[in-house]
């Protein structure tokens, strides 16, 4: 899993050879991603805490749990590689950010196409979604 931060970020200096966790937030979940681009609400953030990962935010559409592996001068930001110890999927339509306001994707797809890459585990073009 690859995550780049900003120097400047509070973030930055947390992760430094610690486990992290990135979340896919859920649609309704705006005000959750809002405060963490600087625009705090007055619900509490909920997290929890599994012993031996990084915390991750209770709710959340999915959530990958990594522990570090390399991390990367890049600039003004920092490259962090981690490798990935679990993966949690819940149900539910992602929170979707897109030419500056919140998007709805409609309807996810049965089944989506790999697009002939070269990637698909079991020769196929195609995966299911669970």
């Amino acid at each position: 899993m690859l995550v780049s931060l900003d120097r400047r970020s509070k973030a930055c200096g947390h992760l430094q050879d610690r486990p992290f966790a990135v979340n896919v937030l859920r649609e309704e979940q705006d005000a959750v991603a809002l405060h963490f681009a600087g625009k705090p609400t007055d619900e509490p953030i909920e997290w929890i805490r599994p012993e031996g990962t990084a915390p991750h935010l209770r709710g959340s559409l999915a959530h990958i749990s990594c522990r570090p592996w390399r991390s990367y001068d890049g600039g003004d930001h920092v490259i962090q590689l981690g490798e990935v110890d679990s993966f949690e999927l819940a149900g539910g339509d992602p929170l979707v950010f897109y030419l500056g306001t919140f998007r709805h994707l409609g309807k996810a797809f049965e089944t989506a196409p790999w697009l002939e890459s070269l990637d698909c585990p079991t020769g196929q073009t195609r995966f299911v979604l669970t």
